[in-house]
């Protein structure tokens, strides 16, 4: 099952949420500095995971509805072989993106190495496969022809532009967040402005 990058992305997802439940529960008890590094290095995980998965359930999705998905429906006809395949190619994007909005967890430029490197791993995975096996992991994508050359690239492609969305919307966040910060500011001022205005009549 790991010669499908499917798997590979589904994987960093689960694990992400593994990483993300246990430190739910460790992190409100956390007492002692042998504990606290505990958490520290859940949440370093947790980033890195979620970075990686965010962007290779975007290459998954984007690369399997163009290019894969006409051989499986031939093979797997039935209805809820497509309601398990949008889960599998698509669904499990939209999650990852919900919680991009809702979880905070900021990304950094340096971090796409990383996901370059899993990207790289499993690109010579999947050429290891091809020459071992004289066989293509995807039927529809044997290294023969210039369609396969150009889905192999655009993975990569796909993979960039996704991490590149989640920086955008790092700094749109951290835009309203300082905005929200500059006008509860100037209402401070405002309110200090007015008290002070009401108060100099009865100083004098």
């Amino acid at each position: 099952y790991l010669r499908f990058l499917t798997i590979w992305g589904s994987s960093f997802t689960l694990l992400f949420y593994t990483i993300s439940i246990l430190y739910y529960f460790i992190r409100p008890k956390h007492s002692s500095s042998r504990t606290g590094q505990t958490v520290s290095r859940l949440s370093l995980w947790g980033q890195l995971i979620f970075e990686i998965a965010f962007s290779i359930e975007a290459t998954i999705t984007f690369i399997f509805w163009p290019f894969l998905s006409a051989d499986y429906r031939r093979r797997f006809p039935q209805w809820y072989a497509l309601i398990y395949m949008i889960y599998l190619h698509g669904g499990l994007l939209v999650l990852l993106w919900i919680d991009k909005f809702l979880n905070g967890i900021r990304f950094y430029r340096r971090h796409f190495l990383i996901v370059l490197l899993v990207l790289v791993a499993y690109g010579t995975f999947n050429l290891s496969y091809y020459f071992i096996n004289r066989r293509p992991v995807y039927p529809a994508m044997d290294y023969g022809d210039i369609e396969s050359l150009f889905a192999s690239i655009l993975s990569y492609v796909v993979a960039f532009i996704q991490f590149q969305l989640g920086m955008c919307h790092d700094r749109s966040r951290q835009k309203v967040e300082e905005s929200a910060v500059t006008q509860n500011g100037e209402q401070i001022d405002d309110v200090s402005r007015n008290r002070a205005e009401i108060a100099a009549p009865l100083v004098a």
